[in-house]
């Protein structure tokens, strides 16, 4: 690909198609729910736990369809369309919620369409498709592509909230709608799986780099497939700590806004605690990608997670009505979880490798919707209980710190294969 006068390598195409995609994968449904629960709950009167439960369907039906769909995500034109029929199937359920009145439509809308869409977000990009593209240079390409995510936080609950106050939640969900099916649509097009299906090879090479010619040929480059990876000690330790992990994900982030609210914070300055969480997630995230590229991603996600952990610490602890004290918080706590969402795929990729990276993500996600389906249910009846959040983060602290040590047991895999050569191409 030439651009003004200069040829880009292709996979970074596919870095700024990613971008995009994870701002819109995380944005309209955990960070704008964030947003929308507390004027939908007041006009409709539904409770916090009742709301929440969409968000365990949409994890539960994500986690079913994943084994099933993941391989396709290892195919020539499997990514293409998948993330296609997502945009325009996430642009329909959120156009839809304007509409909503009774719980059965937010269940079907959020839970049931917006969980198939999950398997042709971001998430899929930086998982199964940017791993194939990059190999010395993934951890830079992750860390950037990996920053859209964190977008999220960062434009869409203050976005949101301003429209929400223009033109009430009903319009709001419809805007966001239309916008995200006029953003994502047109960028599932440029979408491709992996170098070799134009003639490329990994990291823009003009030929494979092989050790006799001064080349460096990484060790991941031994490529496992689904079924060799489940015999590993490996898979089953990284499985249990990223669910683990996941505890903290959905349950914990869509509550913030209405923890801040409920501690006495107004919605302005909870929105503006979140947009600093997040752009602290986002500028660390090449940076926990580059010292992926230079250290052993195991343990520096066994830092991460602890550290995460240490964060939760700091919100339960903090007193009411500090200001200065929340936004430490939200520093803290985007520095340390930003690393997980680059370094959990780049070490499935460094553990298994590069060719059925699809089919080993889908069947991972089962482990995660285990606890994204339960987590926002286990805080949103903790809240309903006792009218405060305490103990469902209390939970979701300790989940952190359990995963730093299952994550840290997870050795790398004996690998008794021959190396593929870095121009092969998926047999998936």
């Amino acid at each position: 690909m030439n651009l003004f006068g200069h040829k880009i390598f292709y996979g970074w195409v596919l870095v700024a198609v990613a971008f995009v995609a994870g701002a819109f994968s995380t944005g309209p449904v955990i960070w704008g729910v964030s947003v929308f629960v507390t004027p939908m709950s007041d006009e409709l009167g539904w409770s916090r736990t009742s709301f929440f439960f969409a968000m365990t369907i949409r994890s539960i039906i994500a986690g079913v369809t994943a084994p099933f769909i993941g391989p396709l995500q290892d195919t020539k034109q499997g990514p293409r369309i998948l993330m296609l029929g997502s945009a325009i199937l996430l642009a329909l359920s959120l156009m839809g919620l304007k509409y909503v009145h009774h719980l059965w439509e937010l269940y079907l809308l959020i839970g049931v369409v917006g969980g198939i869409t999950q398997m042709g977000a971001g998430a899929m990009l930086t998982q199964a498709v940017l791993p194939k593209w990059f190999i010395r240079r993934r951890g830079r390409a992750m860390g950037i592509a990996l920053m859209g995510s964190g977008f999220g936080p960062m434009l869409f609950p203050i976005t949101i909230q301003g429209v929400l106050a223009l033109v009430g939640w009903r319009d709001a969900w419809m805007l966001m709608g239309i916008f995200t099916l006029i953003v994502l649509a047109p960028l599932s097009l440029l979408v491709r799986t992996q170098p070799a299906d134009i003639g490329l090879l990994p990291d823009g090479d003009t030929e494979p780099r092989d050790v006799s010619a001064g080349g460096v040929r990484p060790p991941q480059e031994v490529s496992l497939t689904r079924k060799e990876a489940f015999r590993t000690s490996a898979f089953w330790f990284i499985a249990a700590g990223i669910m683990l992990a996941s505890v903290g994900l959905q349950g914990f982030q869509a509550n913030l806004l209405p923890h801040f609210q409920n501690i006495g914070y107004s919605a302005a300055i909870g929105s503006l605690a979140i947009t600093l969480y997040g752009a602290c997630s986002v500028s660390v995230r090449i940076l926990w990608g580059a010292l992926g590229e230079r250290f052993q991603i195991r343990y520096l996600l066994v830092v991460q997670t602890f550290l995460t952990g240490c964060s939760i610490i700091w919100l339960l602890v903090m007193p009411d009505n500090n200001k200065l004290l929340l936004f430490g918080f939200a520093a803290f706590h985007g520095m340390s979880i930003g690393g997980y969402f680059i370094l959990q795929p780049m070490l499935v990729a460094d553990y298994f490798g590069r060719n059925h990276l699809g089919g080993i993500q889908g069947v991972l996600r089962p482990f995660t919707t285990a606890a994204t389906a339960v987590s926002p249910i286990i805080v949103a009846v903790a809240f309903d209980s006792q009218g405060s959040y305490f103990w469902g983060f209390f939970g979701v602290m300790i989940a952190y710190f359990m995963a730093s040590t299952v994550i840290g047991m997870a050795k790398h895999p004996r690998r008794s294969r021959t190396p593929v050569d870095v121009a092969d191409a998926p047999t998936g």
